[in-house]
């Protein structure tokens, strides 16, 4: 009996990352999307998309009942957005990476100044859950703005909460912290 090859991770992966580019080149049909079905990684995830090694636009999702194909569908189609100002001729120089990403955890802090010792920029992604919003600021963001301090960062996660900058400070603001678990290339 002859078995029937399996295919990799790393072979699902990067179909993940083929239907990722073409979704941000609108060269992906309805029809193709029933390929990527069968995956069933459970975990958050953060798409990057890179010009020429840089980091350009990127987003990320956090819901784990969605299947992983659905979450590259609308992380590319919300990052491509954002890229759409790349020049036909460096869309040869495009590469996506997709990071799988830890389940976000509770900062327990007793003063909100102890957040600034914990948080390290380039590695942790912040998460703010309000109740119609839920700011979230990826790993990502530290590495596009390298002058990134933790101050700035808990600012900026309160600006995307529609809060006032310093509510990070009220510590009923519950922040949760998260990071990149695997970097798919």
């Amino acid at each position: 009996m002859i078995k029937k090859k399996s295919v990799s991770k790393q072979q699902n992966y990067r179909k993940l990352i083929n239907l990722a580019l073409s979704i941000i080149n609108n060269t992906y049909t309805d029809a193709e999307l029933q390929n990527y079905k069968q995956f069933s990684i459970k975990s958050p995830l953060c798409l990057a998309i890179k010009l020429k090694g840089r980091i350009i636009a990127h987003d990320g999702i956090f819901d784990t009942k969605i299947p992983i194909y659905e979450k590259v569908l609308y992380t590319a189609r919300i990052a491509g957005i954002e890229s759409n100002k790349i020049h036909e001729k460096d869309k040869k120089h495009i590469s996506i990476e997709i990071a799988l990403l830890s389940k976000p955890k509770l900062l327990k802090v007793s003063h909100p100044e102890e957040y600034l010792k914990k948080i390290v920029i380039g590695r942790d992604g912040l998460l703010l859950p309000k109740q119609e919003i839920t700011a979230v600021l990826m790993p990502y963001y530290g590495i596009i703005n390298p002058k990134t301090t933790q101050l700035h960062y808990l600012e900026e996660l309160c600006r995307r909460a529609e809060l006032e900058k310093n509510d990070w400070k009220d510590l009923t603001n519950k922040i949760y912290i998260f990071s990149i678990k695997k970097i798919i290339k």
